[in-house]
């Protein structure tokens, strides 16, 4: 691993202090209607007023910014699919740019321009500049993530005047800070110091401290680009004492892994060591991923030049398991984002055939009227909502043909994940088996093969999962019906989860049906729904606690329970555990990686059999799932 690593990734480590200043202006909103999110909700069930109901979801949107851009999404999704059947364009604007504001923070820039330019030809259709203001804005972000200084800041610049127009201080300031960052991401130092001088004097005339927090360490970076140390340590140390007093976490553990590159530059590792130390335990504290990563890159490269090898394998283990999970999160989000995608065109042809209904019911009812009177005005009219139909036809079979072409890419994206991924992983797997059986190995090198081996074998069922799934919701596919006794297949297949039970001190228990149950049925989908149920049950529960399974059979139907003694589910988990990519708020006991797929799976495999799924929960007290199979199944 390089000690020291470039420019344009130091660039790249320091993207939140922009992304902060995208999103700080919809905080105090979010932050208002985060802490009234219960009574807001109350009042969107309460409210007729359909109008009210787009103003209520907007909020609850914006609520989730600081927490899930999933919600946010959900959310404004809603209100737009409200916004646009009530004609509402001060909605549809607004909804925009919250689905804009989620597709962007999830990285998916394509999509967040798309909706950006949406949300601009909205806002200037209704002439509402501040909508004008925010929809330029965020194009100019996007373009900044991606690179494209130039173009970020021709669109700051087109932003700002849109901003004085509606007396938008902090918004002109913003745009200020937009353009000075561009120049520092192109290494311009003086150009962006002269525009942070121009952020300066908008944030001060209105005193936004977090604002003069981030220009000051955003100097810091410039100076420290520069290779100006002493100032840049000056200017660096006191944003981070202001972050820190302030509480701005984001630009407190940026300013802290930058304080503590440049101390390893002057290699003056004390001082390098003291500060990693404390940005890995605010990072860890806070739960930023990026950032542990980070700052247990600098702490391994420290102990091993210090030959502090058990220092190292462990700060080691740290990065190892960031960069698996990062990487896992940047997975999820793109497949997350390509169904959001789907469901929104879908929604969108949706709404367009409704309102094409609409259209052609009242052209009937106009029909109806001119027939009393004139037979060749109906003739013409007939005629006129024949060719209209047509069209309306002709275009929902585009619409329909897009839609296929989402989901041909999903897959597609599916088969990449299957083929670029799992081949380099069997490679990984293949070498690590290899140093295992060349020679005796001492106990560190054992514990760095340990943790190669999970972080392959939680890759490589990340990647099955995601396969199994899209193999399950394929249409037309055909099931390999076999027959078998299901209490003896639940003898195999418990074999498998009992090494992990026996690991973590968790008696597993079976409890068989009387008799035997033959069943008739794809058995690869039963033993994977079984799998899914046992491996959850221990991944939740404590150490020695007891998981039972259970079979039984009843009118024509086979039974299998898996109980567990976890903490339970909460009715707000319930309501969306067995949705894709959904990650519900307990976490596994034994520090085991989950991927939001495994109840999906059993969802859908238990329906492609014609069962069901239900769960029995009751927090502190554990939970029970029961699937509920056909003794034979029949082929459709």
């Amino acid at each position: 691993m390089p000690l020291f690593r470039s420019t344009s990734l130091r660039m790249h480590q320091v993207s939140l202090c922009i992304l902060w200043m995208v999103t700080a202006y919809c905080m105090p909103m979010a932050l208002k209607a985060g802490m009234n999110r219960d009574s807001l909700s109350s009042l969107l069930e309460k409210t007729a007023d359909r109008q009210k109901r787009v103003d209520i979801l907007i909020h609850l949107s914006q609520s989730y910014m600081l927490e899930s851009t999933g919600q946010v999404r959900a959310y404004a999704l809603k209100a737009l699919s409200l916004s646009d059947s009530l004609d509402y364009q001060p909605g549809i604007v607004k909804a925009l740019s919250n689905l804009t504001w989620a597709a962007r923070s999830s990285g998916d820039y394509a999509l967040a321009l798309e909706y950006a330019s949406k949300c601009l030809q909205a806002a200037e259709v209704i002439d509402d500049l501040a909508g004008t203001a925010s929809a330029k804005y965020e194009m100019a972000a996007v373009y900044q993530a991606q690179g494209d200084y130039g173009r970020a800041r021709a669109m700051f610049k087109a932003a700002r005047p849109n901003f004085e127009q509606v007396r938008d201080t902090y918004g002109i300031g913003k745009c200020y800070n937009g353009v000075a960052e561009s120049y520092r991401w192109e290494e311009k130092w003086d150009s962006a110091l002269a525009f942070y001088a121009d952020a300066e004097k908008y944030f001060a005339a209105i005193e936004h401290r977090k604002g003069m927090i981030l220009l000051l360490g955003n100097r810091g970076l410039v100076y420290s680009g520069r290779k100006q140390y002493e100032k840049a340590l000056d200017t660096l140390y006191a944003a981070n004492r202001a972050a820190a007093a302030d509480n701005f976490v984001s630009v407190m553990l940026e300013t802290s892994i930058e304080i503590t590159r440049i101390w390893m530059e002057k290699q003056r590792f004390n001082e390098a060591e003291a500060e990693a130390t404390k940005a890995l335990a605010s990072a860890d504290s806070a739960g930023l991923k990026k950032y542990v990563h980070d700052a247990a890159e600098v702490l391994y490269d420290i102990a091993i030049l210090r030959e502090d090898f058990e220092s190292a394998l462990e700060f080691q283990r740290i990065v190892f398991e960031t960069a698996a999970t990062l990487q896992n999160e940047e997975v999820t989000n793109r497949l997350s984002n390509l169904d959001f995608e789907l469901t929104m065109r879908s929604k969108e042809a949706e709404i367009d055939g409704l309102q094409k209904d609409k259209r052609i019911r009242s052209l009937w009812q106009s029909l109806l009227g001119v027939l009393l009177a004139v037979a060749l005005v109906i003739f013409l009219l007939m005629a006129f909502a024949y060719r209209r139909n047509r069209q309306t036809t002709k275009l929902l079979a585009i619409q329909n043909e897009q839609l296929g072409e989402l989901n041909r890419e999903k897959d597609s994206l599916m088969n990449i994940v299957a083929h670029d991924l799992k081949s380099p992983l069997s490679k990984v797997k293949a070498l690590s088996m290899m140093i295992g059986i060349a020679g005796p190995l001492a106990e560190k090198q054992k514990t760095a093969l340990g943790m190669i081996d999970k972080v392959v074998t939680d890759g490589e069922r990340l990647i099955q999962d995601l396969l199994d799934i899209s193999h399950a919701e394929a249409a037309g596919n055909v099931l390999k019906v076999e027959q078998g006794e299901l209490n003896a297949l639940v003898q195999e297949w418990m074999g498998q989860h009992r090494e992990n039970a026996t690991r973590k001190r968790i008696d597993l228990v079976c409890e068989p049906g009387p008799g035997e149950i033959m069943i008739r049925t794809e058995l690869s989908y039963v033993a994977r729904v079984f799998d899914n149920l046992v491996s959850n049950a221990i991944k939740y529960t404590p150490s020695d606690r007891k998981v039972l399974v259970k079979t039984w059979k009843d009118a024509g139907k086979m039974y299998i329970s898996v109980k567990d003694e976890g903490p339970g589910i909460t009715k707000a988990d319930q309501e969306k555990m067995f949705r894709k990519f959904q990650r519900l708020t307990a976490r596994p006991t034994g520090g085991e990686s989950s991927s939001g797929l495994g109840l999906s799976i059993i969802k859908t495999l238990t329906e492609r059999l014609d069962g069901t799924v239900s769960l029995e929960s009751e927090l502190g007290q554990g939970s029970t799932f029961t699937v509920v199979l056909p003794l034979e199944f029949q082929q459709s």
